[in-house]
């Protein structure tokens, strides 16, 4: 039991480990524009200055090398690009304009909606997948100590339910497919899911004992039971 609290902590503390980095959130698959600015030796740059960037994959291979951004004059520059995966991109920026030089670097988290989740609701999401990981490491317990047959299908089968919840709620977290949104729509999952392992479980149950009054009304005849 202490090994799965602790498992349980390094799972939550790994999720807030990966999102909760400050980054600029970009939309995957949607045509982006790049905003830059740059100011050389505490002031705007000439017209002639130009600005290149270098972005690399979450895998660290290259996505865009050393390209120049479009002027937009002022100091301003634009680059429009599509990210074509999830996750967290490295931007390498350098502006120059032959006498001053500046240079910086940066991060872009590429998500599926586009939007960051708020570092406070790590926790709130967190405490939601221990609850749900909970309750299905407590089915599992009971369909391994209950003797009733009916029973122990119902325990292993809500347990098995549970645990794809919690796997699909830390999936809509890893990705940001709106995370409220798909708790909402998992917790109503289970929920349908689990009513209808219920009725089945009920009509089997019922099943069971008709046949059995039967066998006890076949028996009062003096007949032999065929079930």
């Amino acid at each position: 039991m202490n090994k799965q609290i602790i498992f349980s902590l390094m799972l939550v503390f790994l999720l807030v480990g990966i999102v909760s980095a400050e980054t600029e959130t970009y939309k995957l698959n949607q045509e982006t524009d790049l905003k830059f600015t740059c100011t050389l030796n505490n002031a705007i740059p000439t017209a002639g200055a130009t600005y290149n960037i270098t972005i690399n994959y979450p895998n660290g291979s290259t996505f865009i090398n050393n390209q120049d951004a479009t002027a937009l004059g002022n100091g301003a520059f634009n680059y429009t690009t599509t990210f074509p995966e999830i996750g967290l991109y490295k931007v390498q920026m350098f502006c120059w304009d032959t006498t001053y030089s500046y240079s910086d670097e940066g991060f872009y988290d590429v998500t599926e909606s586009g939007n960051k989740i708020p570092e406070g609701m790590l926790i709130v999401y967190g405490v939601i997948i221990l609850i749900i990981f909970g309750i299905s490491c407590i089915f599992f317990i009971l369909a391994f100590k209950i003797q009733d047959s009916s029973l122990k299908i119902f325990f292993w089968l809500a347990g098995f339910v549970f645990l794809t919840g919690c796997m699909a709620t830390i999936t809509a977290i890893s990705y940001n497919i709106n995370p409220v949104s798909a708790i909402n729509k998992i917790v109503l999952v289970i929920t349908y899911i689990l009513g209808l392992i219920t009725f089945l479980i009920f009509a089997l149950v019922l099943v069971q004992r008709i046949i059995s009054i039967l066998d006890m009304m076949r028996e009062k005849k003096g007949y032999e039971t065929d079930f």
